[in-house]
C-alpha cells in the first residue's frame, strides 16, 4: 500500500500488486522510493521456485503509473533476485544472493540505471563476492559515496565516484580489513 502525508494525516494513495497470484506472494519482500521512482521486488515465484522480478512504478504526487518489470540477466539463475536491493538517485541495486557461479551459491549484485520517469533500466554492471562468501547480496546499501553488500558473515565495502566504483575492503568474521577510504 502506498500513503501519502500530508497536513498530519495519511491517505492511502493506492494499492500495488504483482501481475498473478503467484508473484504476490512475495511481492513486497523489499520497497525503495528515490524522487518519484517505487521499486517493489518479489523475488521468487512461488511455488515454482522460478526467478524473482523488481517492478518499477512512476508516482506523479496523486496517483502510481506501472513503468517496467526488470528481470534478472540470463546468466542469473535461480538467485532469489530482488531479495534485497537499495536505490540512489536514478540507480538501482538489485541482488541475487544465491544465484549460482560455476554451480555454487554464492550471490550477485547487479545494478542498473534508471530514466527519470522509470521507464527504462539500462544494466550497468555486476559485483560478485570476490572471496566466495556465501549470501553475497543478503543486503544491500547505497549512497552518494558508498556501495556496502551484506554476506551471511560480513560485508564489502566500495567507494563510489561518479561511475567509477572501487572495492575498498571488507569486515568479515571480526576481521576488519580496508585499503583505503
Amino acid at each position: 500500500y502506498l500513503y501519502q502525508l500530508k497536513n498530519g494525516v495519511f491517505t492511502l494513495v493506492t494499492s500495488l500488486t504483482g501481475e498473478s497470484v503467484n508473484d504476490r506472494v512475495l511481492f513486497g519482500t523489499k520497497t525503495e522510493i528515490s524522487d518519484q521512482v517505487i521499486a517493489v521486488s518479489s523475488p521468487r515465484r512461488v511455488p515454482e521456485k522460478e526467478n524473482g522480478y523488481v517492478y518499477l512504478y512512476y508516482f506523479d504526487g496523486t496517483s502510481c503509473q506501472f513503468r517496467q518489470k526488470i528481470s534478472p540477466p540470463a546468466n542469473d539463475t535461480d538467485g532469489d533476485f530482488g531479495y534485497s536491493m537499495t536505490m540512489y538517485k536514478n540507480l538501482i541495486c538489485v541482488s541475487s544472493p544465491n544465484s549460482k557461479i560455476s554451480n555454487e551459491r554464492y550471490g550477485v549484485v547487479h545494478v542498473f540505471g534508471l530514466s527519470n520517469d522509470a521507464s527504462m533500466a539500462t544494466y550497468q554492471r555486476r559485483y560478485s563476492n570476490p572471496t566466495n562468501i556465501a549470501g553475497y547480496g543478503s543486503y544491500v546499501a547505497l549512497s552518494d559515496q558508498y556501495f556496502s553488500v551484506a554476506t551471511t558473515s560480513g560485508y564489502f565495502l566500495y567507494k563510489v565516484v561518479g561511475d567509477n566504483w572501487t572495492f575498498i575492503g571488507n569486515y568479515s568474521q571480526g576481521n576488519l580489513s580496508l585499503i583505503h577510504i
